[in-house]
């Protein structure tokens, strides 16, 4: 989990320059598998951000 909270780390500070988009997109061959183990739970969590 730790592996997963760094980027949303990351991501925080972007929302000071007036970021408020973030665009995810897979990296393997497996689309729908990525979505929801990566994406979702990433969407969830930067919900919460604001």
């Amino acid at each position: 989990m730790r592996a997963r909270a760094a980027p949303l780390r990351d991501i925080t500070g972007y929302t000071k320059l007036g970021i408020d988009t973030v665009i995810l997109a897979p990296r393997i061959g497996a689309p729908a598998e990525w979505i929801e183990r990566f994406t979702a739970p990433a969407v969830q969590r930067l919900a919460e951000l604001d």
